[in-house]
């Protein structure tokens, strides 16, 4: 079970990072929305988060689009997680497990709660995790959790999580 847990961690990780990404760094270009970071922020982005430059990289070639978003995803664990740190069976259980789908849930809930906060500046990845770790350990983020493992959350899809 322990394993699971760091399977979940790791996967949502990589989603919640992707998230943060869309969160400050996306522009309107005509009809399309692109992920446009300055220059200053890819060279903090690639000191700091070295292990997922080469996702916002890819983010930054694309029209962005919920389909696209998932895909990105999908290829960056395939890339990185695939066959190097797990399984694929692994992998594919821990995205299909109520563990992936309750902790995507908090997080949107956090981000949709919180979004306001989250816009008056750039907050950091590292800073943007420790604000959701101290809301999910709340009173209200116990709330939510409690009310998902009573019924309050049915179903286990991983399709919507990237979804802003």
């Amino acid at each position: 079970m322990a394993k699971t847990k760091k399977i979940v961690d790791d996967l949502s990780a990589v989603v919640k990072f992707e998230q943060w990404v869309r969160f400050y760094f996306i522009k309107k270009d005509g009809d399309d929305l692109i992920i446009a970071p300055e220059a200053e922020h890819m060279t903090k982005i690639k000191a700091l988060y070295p292990d997922y430059y080469e996702l916002v990289e890819a983010m930054c070639l694309v029209k962005m689009n919920p389909q696209t978003s998932q895909r990105l995803i999908l290829d960056f664990i395939k890339d990185h997680l695939d066959g190097k740190k797990y399984k694929s069976t692994e992998i594919h259980k821990a995205l299909d497990s109520k563990d992936f789908t309750t902790e995507m849930y908090l997080f949107n809930m956090w981000l949709e709660l919180h979004d306001n906060q989250l816009t008056e500046q750039i907050i950091g990845y590292d800073e943007w995790l420790a604000l959701y770790k101290t809301w999910r350990t709340s009173e209200q983020g116990q709330k939510v959790l409690l009310s998902m493992e009573s019924g309050g959350l049915s179903g286990s899809s991983h399709e919507n999580v990237t979804v802003h």
